[in-house]
């Protein structure tokens, strides 16, 4: 498979690192070495780039690449996230819930031309549904709230058992 291209150039590096279209990129480590990359457009809704060393495949280095990349894509407002995939890569994508759109060619930065697989997942928080609450649920949204605050604050607002004027 070509998607790499041609060996890499320091001219290349320097185009990669201007990060023209704001790509959030993230790099997956083993062991204090890094064995993966991806990166997210916001902008475009595009999940850039996901790849794993041929050494950290079937080791759920590109799932969890995948599963930060969605997740940062839902924090900020993205709602489903698109790809030109390698033909190679259709099934792992598809495993990971992605559909296929329709199978094409994607244009590399060299201007060679590569067979892929345009694909598309809409993306949601797993198992959670939101919905506006009902005026009838008051007390449960009460508890709710008062659970959470107990949860977090602890003993920090809570009343105190010392009687006044005996503390140490």
């Amino acid at each position: 498979e070509n998607w790499a291209g041609p060996p890499v150039t320091e001219a290349m590096l320097e185009r990669f690192f201007v990060n023209r279209d704001k790509g959030i990129r993230l790099v997956a480590e083993i062991e204090g070495q890094i064995v993966g990359m991806g990166e997210l457009i916001i902008a475009t809704n595009e999940l850039r780039a996901c790849y794993v060393l041929p050494s950290a495949i079937r080791k759920g280095v590109g799932s969890a690449i995948l599963r930060e990349i969605e997740r940062i894509a839902l924090e900020n407002g993205v709602t489903f996230l698109q790809m030109d995939s390698s033909v190679t890569a259709e099934p792992f994508y598809k495993a990971l819930g992605y559909e296929v759109l329709e199978y094409g060619e994607h244009i590399l930065s060299s201007g060679g031309r590569m067979a892929c697989v345009k694909m598309r997942k809409f993306l949601r928080l797993p198992n959670v549904l939101i919905r506006q609450s009902k005026h009838d649920e008051h007390n449960i949204v009460q508890a709710l709230v008062q659970k959470v605050a107990d949860e977090t604050f602890g003993d920090l607002f809570a009343p105190s058992t010392v009687p006044i004027g005996e503390e140490d």
